[in-house]
């Protein structure tokens, strides 16, 4: 239900979008794509969940606080898509966004795990925690969506990956119908984004969409890590978004640039400008993404401590930093070897 609702919605804001300017223009320098595009990823992906959430929410037992907050969030970064908004507005309206989730849906980060078993609460501490996890991860979401399915297909991953986790470890706690509905709803998204309905359909997400994503990701990753797994587990599931953002930040202070000012230092639009193909970057970190969560599920089935998993967890932030670019070089290392042996054949 979600997904077909989306598609009809893109289908009606496709045609809408060059008459409501909400279309994102090539400019040669960061933008890179062939013609105008229309940010209605967002909004169609709105459309569709608010439709196939409230049609079983007897059944699934869905928080329309939620919903209404997403709107929220689509809403606002409507606007930006539109009009813009300075980094500084952009960074007060989306705390302003995370405290309301934080006091609506009452979903804190109340501690950050067990250190011996000792718990480590955060007291007073929850809910700025919980709005700077909010503010990190919408963030970390918009930054990724540069490059056609990154930032969708690690969204897809994350969200199946929490769901296989219900099911096989937390069977008592049945999946949330939100999290099936915007997944749902997200495939077609991703699938159009990737270009393959055609190009009527052809959609980025937009800030509206990269931050309903980033926002009902953080959500649901608190709800969980308050019965399932311990927020610094947590971080496994987010790893790629997380860490790619943080290493473009530090590239950026240390070049003298402003944190939040956009470029090409991103690892999608690394691997994308060096092998030539969006599908291929976003197909490499997906591989990086489901690496990490097949760390977190071995971590989990070891029963290691979280200090050590937070150890190990800051261990490959410091390597992933350190070599991203002399990764992306062997890659291309790679691909230029195959290349080269396509044309002349394997040396003897």
């Amino acid at each position: 239900m979600a997904a077909t609702d989306t598609l009809i919605a893109l289908m009606v804001f496709n045609r809408m979008a060059s008459h409501f300017e909400i279309l994102d223009a090539p400019d040669g320098a960061r933008k890179l794509h062939d013609r105008p595009t229309p940010l209605t990823g967002g909004i169609s992906l709105l459309v569709g969940v608010w439709i196939g959430a409230l049609s079983t929410t007897n059944t699934l037992g869905i928080d329309l606080n939620v919903l209404a907050l997403l709107g929220i969030v689509v809403t606002i970064h409507a606007f930006d898509d539109h009009s813009g908004l300075s980094a500084r507005q952009r960074l007060a309206v989306d705390a302003m966004i995370a405290l309301t989730f934080t006091i609506v849906t009452g979903a804190a980060i109340g501690q950050l795990g067990m250190a011996f078993g000792v718990p480590l609460l955060l007291g007073s501490l929850a809910i700025p925690v919980t709005v700077i996890a909010y503010l990190a991860l919408s963030n970390a979401f918009n930054m990724l969506d540069g490059v056609d399915g990154v930032a969708i297909s690690q969204f897809l991953i994350s969200a199946f990956a929490i769901g296989v986790w219900n099911v096989a470890y937390a069977p008592n706690h049945r999946i949330d119908g939100l999290i099936i509905a915007v997944v749902a709803a997200a495939l077609p998204i991703f699938v159009a984004n990737l270009g393959l309905l055609g190009a009527q359909l052809k959609c980025f997400l937009g800030d509206s969409g990269a931050r309903f994503l980033g926002f009902f990701l953080t959500y649901t990753l608190i709800v969980e890590s308050g019965r399932a797994f311990s927020p610094i587990d947590g971080a496994y599931l987010v790893a790629v978004p997380l860490l790619d953002m943080c290493a473009v930040v530090i590239e950026r202070l240390k070049a003298g640039a402003g944190p939040m000012r956009p470029d090409r230092r991103h690892l999608h639009h690394l691997l994308a400008d060096s092998v030539g193909s969006h599908k291929l970057a976003a197909g490499v970190m997906a591989l990086i993404s489901m690496a990490f969560i097949a760390l977190f599920w071995a971590l989990q089935a070891l029963e290691v401590g979280d200090p050590q998993s937070a150890a190990l967890f800051l261990g490959l932030a410091a390597l992933y930093m350190r070599y991203r670019r002399k990764f992306v070089a062997v890659l291309v290392g790679l691909a230029e070897r195959r290349n080269a042996n396509r044309i002349t054949g394997p040396a003897e």
